[in-house]
């Protein structure tokens, strides 16, 4: 697309069925730039992959509406609290805007954004968050579904990383040891090697991405799982006569 690049791979998990509830999709909102969504929807079966078709294709039509980010994601869970269905699913969309490098990042109950700069380091982007899709409609009642936005700039030559929680999610050991281990990965590039001499981002993000599925099932592919990564472009050089 213009101003970025953009890799997604989906892996479906090892264990039960092949199906699942995880999902990407990248979406042109009403009023420009791009928008990321990522997700999963509780259980690995047939039932999960229908509510996530559903919930994929909901927030897929609010965003192309032109809602705010939050409320694209507030009325989604209206409509999975109001499905005959007792799943929930958590959720991370960012509207990115190309131009500025603005994002705008909200998140249901699923985890952090990760950004690669182009120094080779890597950093998880703390966002507020509310709660899974559903249950914040069912907590909230008659009220209002609040979704804090939380706001970022990703620099010319940045990758922004979303992915669903079968890339960290060990049983057992603690969140934050696999997330630390994903950020060295995306540090690494396609080619598994972190040279602090060449500290561009990898030109290879589709690589990079199945790269890191390839590890992530090497390590723990029970559960199936999805990540997105975007570059976003250098600005083109202005014309020399």
């Amino acid at each position: 697309m213009p101003g970025a690049v953009v890799a997604v791979r989906y892996r479906s998990a090892r264990l039960g069925g092949s199906v699942g509830g995880d999902w990407y999709d990248v979406i042109p909102p009403a009023d420009g730039g791009v928008g990321l969504a990522i997700g999963d929807v509780q259980g690995h079966d047939t039932d999960a992959a229908v509510v996530m078709g559903q919930v994929r294709m909901v927030l897929s039509a609010y965003v192309a509406e032109g809602h705010p980010s939050a409320t694209a994601l507030a009325r989604t869970s209206v409509f999975l609290r109001e499905l005959d269905t007792d799943r929930f699913a958590t959720c991370t969309y960012v509207h990115a805007d190309l131009a500025t490098g603005l994002l705008r990042i909200v998140r249901a109950g699923h985890l952090d954004a990760l950004v690669r700069h182009r120094d080779g380091t890597c950093r998880w982007i703390p966002s507020a968050g509310g709660l899974p899709l559903g249950l914040s409609a069912e907590f909230a009642g008659s009220g209002a579904i609040d979704y804090p936005v939380t706001r970022a700039v990703l620099a010319p030559g940045e990758t922004l990383l979303l992915c669903t929680d079968g890339l960290v999610e060990v049983p057992g050991t603690d969140l934050g040891t696999p997330m630390g281990l994903l950020a060295g990965s995306v540090a690494a590039g396609p080619e598994g090697v972190e040279d602090p001499e060449a500290p561009e981002a990898p030109e290879d993000i589709d690589a990079l991405a199945a790269r890191l599925l390839d590890r992530a099932d090497d390590v723990h592919g029970g559960d199936d799982m999805a990540v997105l990564l975007l570059r976003r472009d250098d600005p083109p050089h202005p014309a020399t006569r």
